[in-house]
């Protein structure tokens, strides 16, 4: 058999990734449903598929893809916990903890920071620190000074 072009290898990359999608990314029952589907519509088989070997590859292909995708999600999701932790971190505060840390901002005179710890005192002061306030610096900010 000859070599397969780019072309061809992508048609057989879509073919068998079809198959293997409503087959549960069994390749031997992708394959039987390809074999079925061409014998019923009466269209003679493509030249470029070679086999269940494709069905095969395409179906470990497939299976690695899928385990990727669910440890992103995984880590996506872990992530999430994180940042609403340190959040909830955050909105729990010790007043005294936050003027604390300005005082180190402002002998480092660090005045970003001094504006962050400031904004933050006075939130918490008033207790009006909420959520939709704390945004990534902010974070940042409070873990440089250990307060989360």
């Amino acid at each position: 058999m000859k070599r397969r072009t780019k072309k061809e290898m992508l048609l057989v990359q879509d073919e068998c990734r079809h198959f293997l999608m409503f087959n549960g990314f069994n390749a031997h029952k992708a394959y039987d449903a390809y074999i079925k589907n061409y014998l019923m519509s009466g269209i003679s088989l493509p030249y470029y598929i070679e086999g269940i070997k494709d069905f095969i590859k395409f179906a470990k292909i497939m299976k690695v893809e899928q385990e990727q995708k669910e440890r992103n999600k995984q880590r996506e999701l872990e992530q999430k916990e994180h940042d609403q932790n340190t959040i909830d971190k955050i909105l729990n505060l010790n007043y005294d903890d936050v003027i604390t840390a300005y005082k180190q901002a402002k002998e480092i005179n660090n005045d970003r920071h001094k504006m962050v710890l400031c904004d933050i005192s006075t939130l918490l002061y008033h207790k009006e620190l909420k959520e939709k306030f704390i945004t990534g610096y902010y974070i940042d900010v409070c873990k440089e000074y250990n307060l989360v």
